[in-house]
């Protein structure tokens, strides 16, 4: 009977532990979230400082924020970063992390 209150008192305690989590954790439809894949997404070709730089800029030329940043940006966000990526990687694949950045990220299908 003993082992059976300490497995609901620690369900119990595992639930509550949850909950603030959850309405801490990140909306994975806008913000901050969707800033860390925009910058993840850039990583492996121009490196995380140069990719958060970069994104953060562009960020700031459409007007908005990391914190601020909706799905609805990426088509704006993406044609800014287009031409700063294309002096690291060349235009072809500027213009293919751009088209994946809206895609991936943003969930614009079409250019």
């Amino acid at each position: 009977m003993a082992s059976g209150i300490l497995k609901l008192d620690l369900q119990s305690e595992r639930a509550a532990k949850s909950e603030p989590e959850a309405a801490n954790s990140p909306n994975k439809e806008s913000g901050v979230f969707l800033f860390k894949k925009a910058v993840f997404l850039l990583t492996s070709s121009v490196g995380m400082t140069m990719a958060d730089t970069l994104v953060k800029n562009a960020i700031a030329q459409i007007g908005s924020t990391p914190e601020k940043l909706v799905k609805e940006d990426f088509k704006a966000l993406s044609a800014k970063l287009e031409s700063p990526l294309s002096e690291f990687v060349g235009s072809d694949k500027a213009a293919k992390l751009t088209s994946a950045l809206r895609v991936l990220v943003g969930g614009i299908t079409g250019a």
